[in-house]
């Protein structure tokens, strides 16, 4: 579109009697259907002469707009379709969980179906977050895991986390017995020493369960205690650290730039015994003190102390009738 200068004779004939009366500077243009946009200006009027659809600003009635300049200058209102859209999944989702929560009769299966026939699909992340919440807020470990057991059937590949909730499900509802042997399904060749193994969580949580828990089939568990002092299992010496040398010891971690762990076996080669209830004061101690990542380190000593003591009693003769 132009804005184009017009004539003196053009300029005569556009203007109207009380045009001519009006004193003073005036501009004076015209608007053309060209592209691109150009804009001309000469001249000083009072008036312009519009001829594109307008009339003058003094003749008397407006003329209508076009249909074009109609349509560029109306706003067109914000579709809500994608909220709507957006609110009629979560709303399906949230059915769906519901109907989890309630399991009676119904199959997961025919759940899920009926659902996706409505345009509602739930994927594993969404399975796995309800297990977690069924569990915990409606106290359904049962249910919980009938969730986790059906997606183990569609062949669903668990992560770390997840691998770790299914075990301690298993745990609650079909006892210790159940969760290491899937467990010992899931990682045959697992290596009982690597603590930074993908699944160490999931092994973990194994252990807590043979250690701690009561199986539901009424079979009696190995519930295993931790060492004691003068195990030698446990101390690769007997001989007891005075509380001095514990101080001491104490002071080295906290200021040691190696890790807790490396300061602990060097005592222990050193010959300093080093007990449950040591370690268990150090971790409060420092958690105190805002040393989180040492009293972690210890934590992580402990652990390892303990799967140390746990393998080598299972080699003893007898072990499960501790």
């Amino acid at each position: 579109m132009y804005i184009e200068e017009l004539s003196e004779e053009e300029v005569e004939k556009s203007k109207t009697s009380k045009d001519k009366k009006a004193k003073g500077p005036g501009l004076v243009f015209k608007l053309t259907c060209k592209v691109p946009y150009k804009t001309v200006l000469k001249g000083t009027r009072t008036s312009a002469a519009f001829h594109y659809g307008f009339s003058s600003p003094l003749e008397e009635g407006p003329t209508p707009l076009s249909s074009s300049w109609k349509m560029a200058c109306t706003t067109a209102p914000f579709s809500s379709a994608v909220e709507n859209s957006a609110g009629q999944i979560k709303a399906g989702k949230r059915k769906v969980f519901q109907k989890l929560k309630s399991l009676t009769v119904e199959t997961i299966d025919l759940i899920l179906r009926e659902e996706e026939k409505k345009g509602v699909f739930v994927d594993q992340e969404d399975l796995v977050r309800w297990a977690k919440r069924i569990d915990k807020r409606n106290k359904k470990p049962d249910h919980s895991l009938e969730i986790f057991r059906w997606m183990d059937k569609k062949k669903m590949v668990f992560s770390p986390s997840q691998l770790e909730l299914y075990v301690d499900l298993l745990g609650k509802v079909k006892g210790s017995a159940a969760a290491s042997a899937y467990f010992n399904k899931v990682e045959p060749n697992f290596d009982e020493m690597d603590v930074d193994a993908k699944n160490w969580p999931a092994y973990v949580k194994v252990l807590d369960w043979l250690r701690f828990r009561k199986p539901t089939s009424g079979a009696r568990p190995h519930v295993l205690k931790f060492p004691k002092l003068d195990d030698p299992l446990w101390a690769k010496n007997s001989t007891p650290t005075t509380p001095a040398q514990k101080r001491n010891l104490f002071s080295k971690l906290k200021s040691s730039e190696s890790t807790c762990d490396n300061v602990l076996r060097e005592m222990e080669d050193q010959g300093f015994c080093i007990t449950k209830a040591d370690l268990n004061r150090w971790i409060k101690l420092l958690k105190k003190q805002g040393q989180l990542q040492k009293s972690l380190e210890i934590e992580s000593f402990k652990e390892w102390k303990y799967l140390c003591h746990y393998h080598r009693l299972r080699q003893r003769p007898g072990w499960k009738r501790l």
